[in-house]
C-alpha cells in the first residue's frame, strides 16, 4: 500500500495528514478486529497424503509457518470453513506459503447463502497476502477454490472479517 504522504516544507508530514492516517488507522482497526475464522471448522477436498502436517485446519491455526497443501499431483482444490453461526462477511484474507513459492494463478470465493454457494469474488493471483473486499453477505460457509495453480497450492493462513 502506497500511502503518498510527502513531508512539508518544514520537513515534516502535515498535521491535516496525521488525522487523516489516524482515521484511516482506526477504519482498518474497526474493519479487522474480529476474525470470523477463529474457532470455524475448517475442511478441504485434497491434503496431501492425509496428513495433519498438511491439514485444512492450519489454515486457521494462527500460524503462518504451517500451512494446507493438496498432493503434489493436484493443482486444483478447494476448502471450507464453516463458521460457528452464520455472520456478515464483507473481507476474506488469504496467504500463501511463500518459502515454497507463489503458486496459485486463479480462484474463487463462495459462501454459503440461501441453502446454495453463491460466487462473490473471482480473482488471479494470492501471493503474500490478498485481502479480497465483498459486498457484505451473511453466510454460514465460505469456500475458497482454487481453479489454476502452477503446483500444487500451499495456503498458509485465512482470515474472514
Amino acid at each position: 500500500m502506497l500511502l503518498n504522504v510527502p513531508p512539508d516544507r518544514r520537513g515534516l508530514v502535515h498535521e491535516n495528514d496525521i488525522r487523516s492516517l489516524q482515521g484511516f488507522r482506526k477504519l482498518l482497526n474497526e474493519a479487522f478486529s474480529n476474525n470470523l475464522a477463529i474457532g470455524a471448522t475448517a475442511k478441504a477436498s485434497n491434503y496431501r497424503g492425509k496428513s495433519l502436517q498438511f491439514s485444512p485446519k492450519n489454515l486457521i491455526d494462527g500460524d503462518e509457518e504451517t500451512y494446507w497443501a493438496t498432493d503434489d499431483d493436484v493443482v486444483t482444490g478447494s476448502f471450507e470453513l464453516e463458521l460457528s453461526e452464520p455472520q456478515t462477511v464483507s473481507y476474506v484474507l488469504l496467504q500463501e506459503y511463500i518459502p515454497l513459492g507463489q503458486r496459485i494463478k486463479s480462484f474463487r470465493v463462495e459462501v454459503w447463502n440461501n441453502n446454495r454457494w453463491e460466487t462473490v469474488s473471482e480473482a488471479t493471483t494470492i501471493g503474500y497476502k490478498r485481502i479480497l473486499q465483498i459486498n457484505p453477505v451473511k453466510a454460514s460457509k465460505i469456500k475458497i477454490e482454487i481453479t489454476d495453480s502452477k503446483a500444487c497450492p500451499v495456503i498458509a493462513n485465512v482470515e474472514i472479517y
